[in-house]
């Protein structure tokens, strides 16, 4: 299967973080979303990184083997997509993430400007909001319904 995940992650507050990635195939039809949050202070650049771990996770947990994966941080796609060494300080989450890439069939990691993300940015926001984790695979919650209409082909309810 090969898919499509974009991952923001939108900082609430000093403490809660949200995450959320949406999985559209080539087509651009749903295949599944994921929420997500994390109680912690870090930079802007780290909580980035780590976004990209939280969308490898979930295209590793959907099955997915040729993704391509779009982050919203210039900077974080840039350092992601250097070879090692990662001397930066946000230089153990690069070297897990690659090191996950390394597991699936195909990867690429491409910048992809937030006006065009808003799915995703939904998503992360609900999860810093509500301090949720949801997964959600085949049928798109009603939170983004309207959104994927705009960005994507949805399934017929």
């Amino acid at each position: 299967m090969e898919c499509i995940v974009s991952y923001p992650a939108r900082v609430l507050s000093v403490i809660n973080i949200g995450f959320g990635c949406v999985a559209r195939d080539w087509m651009g039809n749903f295949l599944g979303a994921k929420c997500s949050f994390q109680r912690i202070t870090v930079d802007p650049k780290i909580v980035e990184t780590m976004s990209a771990l939280h969308a490898i996770n979930f295209g590793i947990v959907g099955g997915w083997s040729d993704v391509v994966f779009e982050g919203d941080s210039l900077q974080a796609v840039r350092d992601l997509t250097k070879p090692p060494p990662h001397l930066q300080r946000n230089g153990h989450f690069v070297e897990a993430v690659q090191q996950l890439l390394g597991s699936l069939r195909s990867s690429t990691i491409v910048h992809c400007p937030r006006e065009e993300n808003g799915v995703a940015h939904c998503l992360a926001k609900e999860g810093a909001v509500k301090c949720c984790n949801v997964v959600w695979f085949e049928d798109p919650p009603p939170l983004i319904y309207n959104l994927l209409v705009r960005e994507c082909v949805v399934p017929k309810p």
